[in-house]
């Protein structure tokens, strides 16, 4: 569903795309000639589950858990997982932009509340509202790790370890509602649809 619903997205902005080689998922053009690859990916749960009617998760309620904890850690071994297999290295990836595309199913209902934690892995920065001569401002904090044992880095794009790496394309909105909204807004049949 993630990769259909990103070659729906890539056409539509006008984007040619192709998929010549088994990987990356993706090649894009645009009309002026300039290519880039894409692998598309999920974020998946330690241990499958069904999502049709699952229960919900809450948000962690510490800020630094929800920003630093289980869903960063899943989003970075997830993107990892990717990395490690050098698709820039690919004679047809070689030089040329490459981006990652990540879609979260890792809990139910993680699309809603996840965003903040791949943003926060990505960059490593913790932001937080702090009093300055008795006004409330805007202050940040770099950090090196994400919560937990695994002691994971953060801030992926703050260092040149995976310069490789020219983007991360997230959703938050792939869901089967939505592929089925899209669908009926571009006049597919209802009759019989669940």
């Amino acid at each position: 569903m993630w990769e259909a619903h990103l070659l729906a997205c890539l056409r539509e902005q006008g984007s040619l795309v192709t998929q010549p080689h088994p990987s990356p998922d993706f090649h894009i053009e645009n009309r002026r000639g300039d290519e880039a690859w894409i692998e598309a990916v999920t974020a998946n749960p330690p241990v499958r589950y069904n999502q049709v009617n699952a229960e919900p998760t809450n948000p962690p309620e510490d800020p630094r858990e929800r920003f630093f904890g289980p869903a960063a850690l899943r989003f970075a071994k997830t993107l990892g997982n990717k990395l490690q297999k050098r698709y820039d290295r690919l004679s047809h990836v070689a030089d040329k932009p490459f981006a990652i595309a990540l879609a979260d199913f890792h809990a139910t209902a993680s699309m809603v509340w996840s965003r903040e934690a791949l943003i926060s892995y990505l960059y490593g920065i913790e932001a937080r509202a702090i009093e300055v001569d008795g006004r409330r401002i805007a202050s940040s904090t770099d950090v090196s790790h994400l919560l937990g044992d695994s002691a994971f880095p953060a801030g992926l794009f703050r260092t040149a370890a995976h310069s490789e790496l020219s983007a991360v394309i997230f959703t938050n909105a792939c869901s089967i509602a939505k592929f089925n909204r899209v669908g009926v807004s571009a006049g597919a049949l209802t009759k019989g649809l669940r």
